[in-house]
């Protein structure tokens, strides 16, 4: 029978990651020796429930277009201001 997660058992989880990020198959296989379940359990914990770095597709693509909007935004601010300079400059040489 399966048993519940614990914080605690997620807490040491997070601790193995963060101690090695770049090696995440010795982080999980060392975290599930010290909370008694399986490597394959401990990952596929972190990945499906504790890992806040994971968003959908759609999400993504809504943070991206609001990126690319205030891209243009800015873009078209900078080109106006660019041709307001322009302007300054071809008054002042009269």
């Amino acid at each position: 029978m399966a048993r519940n997660w614990t914080k605690e058992e997620e807490e040491i989880i997070k601790n193995e990651v963060a101690k090695n990020p770049n090696n995440l198959r010795e982080a999980f296989f060392i975290a599930s020796l010290k909370i008694d379940r399986t490597a394959t359990s401990v990952c596929t914990r972190y990945y499906g429930a504790m890992n806040e770095e994971k968003e959908t597709k759609d999400f993504q693509i809504k943070k991206l277009s609001a990126e690319i909007i205030k891209l243009y935004d800015l873009n078209m601010d900078l080109k106006k201001e660019l041709e307001d300079a322009k302007k300054i400059k071809y008054v002042n040489r009269e």
